[in-house]
């Protein structure tokens, strides 16, 4: 019964470990995604002078 517990801890830590990857994943992708939209604006800003 004792390990039992100690897979689903350890399945659970994994599992919030890796959501937590994930959203910092999300985050940095949508940070770079922004950046570029930013950098094309910036462009198109340029190219219309």
């Amino acid at each position: 019964m004792e390990s039992a517990c100690f897979v689903v801890t350890a399945l659970a830590v994994a599992l919030s470990c890796f959501l937590h990857d994930e959203a910092l994943l999300r985050s940095a992708i949508f940070s770079a995604a922004e950046r570029q939209k930013k950098l094309g604006l910036l462009a198109a800003g340029d190219a219309r002078i």
